[in-house]
């Protein structure tokens, strides 16, 4: 979401730049209005995403927690320390599931692509998914993609890839200034992100990323609060105020 909103702000810079070097001439880009709301709507993406996120981690939290102490488990005990544990990271995993599940309506919502049903580009993406045993996806075009006229991504289900429909996300200028055979190379490549199961490896990435920051963070802790009380001072003084 990030990076789609740099990418906003670097087709800002390019409108302007392309007004002036060419008296104010329509090129076909988006206007400087639709792509601050693009901005806005970013914006809301970001809050909704965080949201989802935390809400994931609490709630999973809330049920780690509450299952040991219907089982008679009391505070300080190793049963509920090790639930909150596992139910820390459960609900980290979730919250990361449920942002990547969400990828294709945060990008239809930030850039309102148009949908394509029928044509050669759907029966082309419809052909090169269904020889490679994928799911039938949903093609949208990009319209005025100033800052990168040609780009092509895929978002789908993690670890679910054979039981919902990935959506196929392809420029306006992709999708008309190439040839046929070069549009079909560029969703074969977008298959072969599926097959190879790389949204799932992305995943993976992000969740050792939490995990390794989390853990070097906490052992930098537990090793300031060690020296502290080695050297006679009180570990309340690591903390501000």
């Amino acid at each position: 979401l990030v990076q789609a909103i740099s990418q906003i702000k670097l087709e800002l810079w390019i409108h302007a730049r392309a007004q002036k070097a060419t008296g104010g001439v329509d090129l076909g880009m988006a206007k400087p209005s639709e792509l601050l709301s693009r901005v806005m709507r970013g914006g809301g993406a970001i809050v909704l995403g965080c949201l989802l996120y935390f809400a994931s981690v609490l709630i999973a939290l809330r049920v780690g927690l509450g299952v040991p102490r219907l089982l008679g488990a009391t505070d300080g005990s190793p049963w509920l320390m090790a639930a909150a544990f596992v139910g820390g990271w459960s609900g980290i995993l979730l919250g990361l599931v449920v942002n990547f599940s969400m990828a294709q309506a945060y990008l239809r919502w930030i850039f309102s692509p148009r949908a394509v049903r029928e044509g050669e580009l759907a029966k082309n993406a419809l052909g090169v998914f269904n020889r490679a045993g994928l799911v039938e996806p949903r093609v949208f075009i990009f319209e005025k993609m100033g800052g990168a006229p040609f780009t092509a991504l895929v978002t789908t289900v993690p670890f679910m890839q054979k039981r919902f429909r990935p959506a196929v996300f392809i420029s306006q200028r992709l999708a008309t200034q190439l040839t046929s055979e070069e549009v079909h190379a560029v969703l074969c490549h977008e298959a072969a992100h599926l097959k190879g199961r790389h949204l799932n490896r992305r995943l993976g990435y992000a969740l050792a990323w939490i995990f390794g920051s989390t853990l070097a963070a906490s052992t930098l802790l537990v090793l300031s609060v060690l020296v502290q009380r080695a050297s006679g001072m009180a570990p309340s003084a690591l903390l501000p105020g």
